[in-house]
């Protein structure tokens, strides 16, 4: 593929333009990533002499133009007006081509007074100190004067070349394993002949004898009109039957005379292991339409001649009968052919690659668009994603809101109703706690000598006053009387009562009253046997689960509040219980909202009347 084919876009369009002295040939040739596609083909009748002026038939060509929307036109320079032939030049490196291949073209007759345009193609075939080049050349001003008979000078030409190349390009997409052919095109004035060995070309001529040739000899015949005369060319078989036309043969075999003579010529030439039977003969052109002439042709010459293929292709469409050469036009603009020509002047090459590069930036842009509006449309997606999900979370978070304030509000009443449950739930508590301490307490008596002399609870412990001062257990005298106008004075061996007496009577710390009970008992035996029992008791005691804490009540927090008739000096204890459970006994505290306050007030358990305890053990009287 040719370098410049890289730099194509992917999706291209072209016209290619097939001027013949009949008829121009159109064909809107499409190339979509990769593959060639006809998307149109037409025909516009050239007007002859005494026909409307030619500014008519290029408005007319302009209108087609317009409405096939405008694309690269590509052109077919007719053969007699170019030659294409073989340039043998020293095979030696870095030699200039360029300036070989134009000293070999002036050496040709009538182009070195003139400008000329040429190609070169390199052949793959070189003998050996020579290298073969396929040289295409015009004459500048034929060139651009069939463009300004057409009327594109101003038009966006891609692509110049000739119907030698444009038949080959075309065979070789309809046939591309086949090697050797000649391709004989037909038309109303010329014949073209193109040799190709290889796959490439190695002969293009032409000589001015063609369909109307023919069509003269049967109007002369005839004795009637040309158009007549080109009818019944096209209706009926003049070579055999009742409708022969003896006076068309002589024309047909001067004209095939040329064609043989043309063959024999290059092959007198050409090496001799190239034999006319290996080559494939395919006929193309409107003139081989006529009924019987392929026929008269083949018993005449014995050439295997056959029409153009139309089956076997791969990735290329077919063009019609007729449109061989506009197709392979088509290929060498679209630079879909191994051997391009290209004789498109240099004011026409610069325009063609400036539209190029617009094409290019027009596309960039298009593709830059593209994916910013994909780029939009995501970034705006998003935004209504995260729009979409703010509003779910907000809805949400009013829900939650909604659902937390008809939480709190059940919360606020069902701690109500339990705030007023509570103090007869903290009583129960307390009577069943009372009953199975004093069940412990009766327990821990089994076979020890000691007797309980006090049992309450702390906070009554802690808080009771004390109550008044005994008389002495040796004192005779009674009891005061109430005073009155006429009391006596106190008895005189009454035992004064001092500060110190007051004080023993007053707890000298205060401490914290606990949900717990007080207990204290006196213990019958020796001093140091007492305490061990005690500590027995205690200890015995700390591992009920009922109890948090079980500890002996230190001298300075107890109280005078037993009767001294039970107490046994130096072996009278006390013991302080804390009890575990204590749920009932402090009051829940809600949680207000900003701007309230607490919904309730602590308050203390009131005290019930006892009941018997929840294992069924009773309490014995102490002895």
């Amino acid at each position: 593929m040719p370098a410049a084919a890289r730099l194509e876009p992917p999706f291209r369009r072209v016209l290619a333009l097939d001027p013949g002295s009949r008829t121009l040939r159109l064909a809107l040739v499409e190339l979509a990533f990769g593959r060639i596609r006809v998307l149109s083909e037409q025909s516009l009748n050239v007007p002859q002499e005494g026909s409307p002026a030619p500014e008519a038939f290029q408005a007319q060509l302009h209108a087609r133009l317009a409405q096939l929307g405008q694309p690269p036109l590509a052109l077919t320079l007719p053969q007699h007006l170019s030659t294409s032939q073989i340039f043998d030049l020293p095979a030696e490196p870095g030699a200039d081509v360029a300036s070989l291949v134009e000293a070999e073209i002036t050496r040709l007759s009538g182009v070195s007074d003139s400008a000329f345009i040429y190609d070169v193609i390199r052949l793959d075939a070189p003998a050996r100190g020579r290298q073969p080049f396929w040289v295409t050349l015009c004459q500048e001003r034929e060139l651009r004067n069939q463009v300004r008979v057409l009327g594109l000078t101003h038009e966006a030409l891609c692509e110049i070349t000739t119907t030698a190349n444009a038949l080959i390009a075309a065979f070789r997409a309809a046939c591309p394993a086949t090697p050797e052919a000649i391709l004989i095109h037909t038309g109303a004035q010329n014949t073209v002949l193109v040799i190709v060995v290889g796959g490439q070309g190695v002969l293009a001529t032409s000589f001015a004898t063609g369909g109307d040739y023919f069509t003269r000899a049967i109007a002369a015949e005839m004795g009637g009109s040309p158009e007549g005369a080109e009818a019944l060319k096209r209706t009926r078989n003049l070579f055999v039957g009742a409708d022969a036309l003896p006076a068309l043969l002589p024309k047909v075999d001067a004209w095939l005379s040329q064609v043989t003579q043309v063959l024999n010529d290059w092959f007198e030439t050409a090496p001799p292991t190239l034999k006319l039977a290996a080559f494939r003969i395919v006929a193309c052109g409107c003139s081989f339409d006529q009924p019987g002439l392929l026929d008269y042709l083949k018993t005449r010459s014995g050439l295997p001649l056959e029409r153009w293929p139309v089956t076997g292709l791969t990735t290329t469409d077919h063009p019609a009968r007729g449109f061989e050469v506009a197709f392979g036009t088509a290929l060498h603009a679209l630079h879909r052919t191994p051997q391009p020509v290209s004789l498109l002047p240099a004011d026409h090459r610069q325009a063609w690659r400036k539209r190029l590069m617009r094409q290019w930036i027009d596309c960039a842009s298009g593709v830059l668009a593209v994916v910013l509006f994909f780029l939009l449309c995501l970034g705006s997606w998003q935004a209504w994603r995260l729009w979409r999900s703010k509003e779910s979370l907000q809805a949400r978070a009013q829900q939650s809101l909604e659902h937390l304030r008809r939480t709190q509000l059940a919360s606020t009443r069902l701690l109500t109703e339990y705030e007023a449950w509570r103090p007869l739930l903290a009583c129960q508590k307390l009577t069943f706690d009372t009953l199975d301490t004093l069940a412990l307490l009766q327990q821990s008596r089994s076979n020890r000598n000691f007797w309980y002399v006090l049992f309450g609870d702390q906070t009554t412990y802690f808080t009771r006053p004390l109550p008044p001062p005994l008389a002495p257990p040796g004192a005779t005298n009674p009891p005061a009387s109430p005073p009155g106008p006429a009391a006596a004075p106190p008895p005189t061996n009454a035992a004064p009562v001092t500060a110190r007496a007051l004080a023993a009577r007053q707890p000298t710390n205060t401490a914290p009253a606990r949900p717990g009970f007080i207990a204290e008992l006196c213990i019958a035996e020796e001093a140091d046997a007492a305490r061990r029992m005690f500590s027995q008791v205690v200890s015995e005691l700390k591992h009920v689960p009922l109890f948090a804490k079980v500890d002996a009540l230190s001298g300075d927090l107890r109280r005078n509040l037993a009767d001294p008739k039970v107490l046994l000096p130096a072996r009278h204890f006390a013991i302080a219980f804390e009890l575990a459970g204590t749920d009932f006994l402090q009051p829940t505290t809600l949680h207000p909202r900003p701007g309230t306050g607490p919904t309730n007030s602590p308050a203390r358990p009131r005290p019930h009347a006892p009941r018997s305890g929840s294992n069924g053990a009773s309490l014995q009287p102490a002895p």
